[in-house]
């Protein structure tokens, strides 16, 4: 997972005092044009929800017994939460805003949420000039591409974000170019709680917050808390967040409950790590919400070659451990007594595949 590793960027401006901030980078999704694998298909068409229809309330959605019968589906829906098995990259790359699946380091990234809602605050205030104390803002432009932004709250330095800022961003149909294809909608309110040369933190409350673009559309709702320490290393915490993601007509609807991502060096390469209640809308997996608890033993790698990741059901429990081949081996224990009972070996296509 190619996590960006430093808030910078979207939370200071650089550049002379003068200079109005530059918007978010576009969304560059070419690479989902010919899409290799499936996508989840958890319910057709639309995306722009929060990720809840239909669900009982958070904690209530029955636990997944893992069998046999269902053991494929679920690995790939856990999957689906942290990395790459299908071209729309997996949950974290929502929230991270990396794209697996591109093949270089130099290849274009999503931009995270998080850094289009910091970008977007500097814009919406980028004719203030803050003093020496706390100034109240409560300021709208137009995007460069049509629509708009608002931000209403504290600022220390408008417009860069300083500790202790507290500012609420409105978009309204924002496009950032005017070739950008990419829209933003939504309210985010943002918390500085510390911004440094190492250390930074910054808390999130998403409310139907959408990128929208030709081919996709993302929502989130729910917080966020993002941590980023020296160079390499990203956490993001929080008590729910609620994901909507749709590429053409396919949707994926998740929910993390009490969740814990992070991002680190593992042996040379970025490994990362989820620990959540998943709550899912998958039609492989029934016509109903089912939950599961969602740990990883070891980081997983990128391409997913490398870690492991497991899944706690009612009464079950499988462990799903990634291969240097690219293969997925899952070892299922269905009574739960602590020992799997049957373990079996796919290809990621395999795995993508109902």
């Amino acid at each position: 997972m190619n996590i960006q590793p430093s808030l910078a960027p979207a939370l200071v401006e650089r550049a002379p005092a003068r200079r109005r901030p530059e918007p978010f980078k576009c969304l560059r999704l070419s690479a989902l044009a010919a899409p290799t694998l499936a996508l989840l298909a958890a319910c057709g068409g639309g995306g722009g929800g929060s990720g809840d229809a239909g669900a009982g309330a958070d904690g209530t959605v029955p636990l997944l017994a893992l069998t046999d019968a269902n053991s494929k589906a679920a690995a790939y829906n856990a999957l689906i939460n942290i990395s790459n098995p299908g071209p729309q990259g997996g949950a974290t790359a929502v929230v991270t805003g990396t794209n697996p699946t591109s093949k270089s380091a130099s290849a274009s990234t999503l931009e995270p949420p998080s850094h289009v809602a910091l970008s977007l605050v500097r814009l919406a205030v980028s004719g203030w000039r803050g003093g020496s104390t706390k100034v109240a803002v409560n300021e709208a432009v137009d995007c460069e591409g049509g629509g708009s932004v608002r931000a209403e709250g504290e600022m220390a330095a408008p417009p860069n974000l300083s500790t202790g800022d507290r500012v609420t961003l409105i978009a309204t149909n924002c496009k950032p170019s005017p070739n950008s294809q990419e829209t933003v909608s939504g309210r985010v309110a943002v918390t500085v709680q510390a911004l440094g040369t190492d250390v930074n933190d910054v808390s999130l409350e998403y409310e139907a917050f959408s990128l929208r673009g030709a081919e996709f559309s993302v929502t989130l709702s729910g917080d966020s808390r993002l941590r980023t320490s020296g160079a390499s290393t990203t956490q993001l915490t929080g008590t729910r967040l609620a994901l909507s993601t749709t590429l053409g007509t396919q949707t994926t609807l998740l929910r993390w409950l009490d969740y814990r991502l992070a991002a680190e060096p593992v042996n040379g390469v970025v490994g990362g790590s989820l620990s959540a209640r998943v709550e899912t809308l998958d039609s492989r997996l029934g016509t109903e919400w089912v939950g599961y608890t969602l740990s990883t033993p070891s980081p997983a790698t990128r391409e997913l070659r490398s870690g492991a990741v497991r899944l706690q059901g009612q009464g079950s429990a499988m462990l799903v451990q990634f291969e240097d081949d690219g293969n997925a081996t899952l070892q299922l224990d269905a009574d739960g007594n602590g020992s799997y009972e049957r373990s079996t070996t796919y290809t990621r296509q395999q795995l993508a595949t109902p």
